[in-house]
């Protein structure tokens, strides 16, 4: 079963075992649910433990999360640094929304509706998304994931339209 990064345990929060998380979701109400099954997952190990969230609340961008197999800040502390992770098929989008991931092999085409690449990678460099589009025999180019350039995303059909500009060929 894939799974779907959610958020990152940042540090301890309280004796209880709560953690101080890093959101890694643009959607936390609907993936954080009381009794809901999730992995911590070190990244360096590959180790997973199974937990089941007990409770949550958010505090702006980051959330305290608490899990019914962690009761103390002595079992939490072994679980720093990890990746809290869920089954993508337990996480549906909402309607007319995609994950960034689903951009990968999207068709690339011009305003003149011309194929330009197919996107190979979404780079994550502050402060915007950026596709990597590899071409036929030619250099990868790339493209900022804004309004600006990219235009219609249909993930039905595979096919992102983008504004090419001077350059970014």
């Amino acid at each position: 079963m894939e799974q779907l990064a959610i958020a990152y345990l940042q540090k301890t929060f309280g004796l209880q075992g709560d953690f101080k998380a890093v959101s890694m979701t643009d959607f936390p109400e609907m993936r954080f649910k009381k009794g809901r099954k999730y992995f911590l997952c070190n990244e360096a190990t590959g180790e997973k433990d199974e937990v089941t969230l007990s409770s949550f609340r958010s505090l702006g961008d980051t959330f305290i999360l608490r899990f019914k197999e962690i009761p103390s800040i002595e079992e939490a502390e072994k679980y720093l640094k990890r990746t809290v992770t869920m089954d993508k098929a337990d996480a549906p989008m909402p309607k007319n929304t995609y994950r960034f991931s689903d951009l990968i092999g999207c068709t690339v085409k011009d305003q003149n509706g011309n194929s330009l690449g197919v996107v190979t990678d979404v780079l994550e460099y502050a402060p915007t998304k950026t596709l990597r589009v590899k071409r036929d025999g030619e250099k990868d180019f790339f493209v900022p994931f804004v309004d600006k350039f990219v235009g219609t995303v249909n993930i039905e059909e595979k096919t992102i339209e983008v504004e090419v500009v001077e350059g970014m060929l």
